[in-house]
């Protein structure tokens, strides 16, 4: 039932039936080993090229950084592509088997000689980006666990379907999510098409950037139905002003991709047809980079911006230092003198 809502694939928005066609003829140029990911998430994950992408985009011209940037979709339009147990444990089993294919491709304990992904999209199929946690599937946790307590913890005769999993469970994985998106050594760039709420608007928040239509909406409602945004304050309070923040939090209002732009949520608002073109023009600008570099800058940003200015000085000093003797770094220098287009390793 779920084997097509969550993908991993440069296919953009193409039908369940094309993205079938597409993951058998392209698996071969995968760019990171699939052969160490747990069955279950296989169902949910393609890989693609860009190649394929753009014949079915058709919004802008492919270069030759396209093969090195990834896309992860959400695919349940039906839903409001609601964060499921289920979506996220295949959201989070996909960018694990990514981050380890990658962590062995670095240490050369991987027999795939492809290059891998230097930025990661992160994007959805629909109207809306995403409604957050599917409340139906929360309520149903609660109404199991309650009725657990009432036969004194014995589970004779209950569900033990993966939709049984605690509320705990579904939040805790939420969390990892949020912070596995951080630690990756490549970007994510939030596309966001329509509305993200609650959880949603947490994933937005908690992408390294994030580029909006027009049409964006974010919001935080949690509080009007009694359940309060509180992993989502933590991604938002990050993300945009305190105060800010705590209005969205408290309010639930919603506020459109403009005021989303102002407060720093979104890096760009651009026109609804134009997203496309938007989100890969500023993909392909940092994959045009080293990755090597990308990572030892993206890891440093965040570790510096959690200390005190003097510490961050001194850390960012040592970062730089260990930086400039990097086999990117040299080349990157020499090509500069040279005048010459610098020839990545990483």
């Amino acid at each position: 039932m779920l084997n097509h809502l969550v993908r991993q694939s440069l296919t953009g928005r193409c039908t369940t039936q094309g993205c079938t066609n597409l993951f058998r003829s392209v698996a071969v140029r995968r760019r990171c080993t699939t052969q160490n990911k747990p069955s279950t998430a296989n169902r949910f994950v393609q890989y693609g090229t860009n190649n394929d992408h753009h014949q079915q985009q058709q919004t802008s011209p492919s270069s030759d950084v396209d093969n090195l940037i990834r896309f992860v979709t959400i695919d349940n339009p039906s839903k409001r592509n609601a964060l499921s147990h289920q979506v996220l444990q295949s959201l989070v089993s996909q960018l694990k088997a990514l981050k380890q294919s990658c962590d062995d491709h670095n240490s050369k304990n991987s027999s795939d000689q492809q290059p891998i992904p230097k930025v990661i999209i992160l994007q959805s199929h629909g109207p809306v980006f995403s409604s957050g946690h599917d409340l139906k599937e929360i309520r149903q946790q609660q109404q199991q666990q309650q009725q657990q307590q009432q036969n004194g913890g014995n589970q004779d005769g209950m569900d033990q379907s993966p939709a049984s999993v605690t509320s705990r469970e579904t939040f805790e994985l939420c969390t990892e999510l949020m912070q596995l998106i951080r630690s990756l050594d490549q970007p994510v760039i939030a596309k966001v098409q329509g509305l993200a709420t609650a959880a949603g608007c947490q994933l937005v928040a908690a992408c390294d950037l994030a580029i909006a239509s027009e049409r964006a909406r974010f919001a935080t409602p949690g509080v009007k139905i009694g359940l309060f945004c509180t992993t989502p304050g933590v991604a938002l309070a990050r993300a945009i002003p305190r105060k800010k923040a705590m209005e969205m939090l408290l309010t639930g209002q919603e506020i459109d991709a403009s005021e989303a732009l102002q407060y720093g949520l979104v890096n760009k608002v651009v026109p609804h047809d134009k997203l496309e073109q938007e989100t890969m023009d500023m993909a392909r600008m940092i994959a045009s980079a080293s990755l090597e570099t990308i990572a030892l800058g993206k890891k440093a940003f965040y570790r510096q911006s959690e200390m005190e200015t003097g510490g961050a000085y001194d850390f960012a000093c040592e970062v730089m230092i260990d930086n400039v003797s990097k086999e990117d770094c040299r080349e990157g220098i020499d090509a500069f003198v040279s005048k010459r287009k610098p020839e990545w390793k990483h």
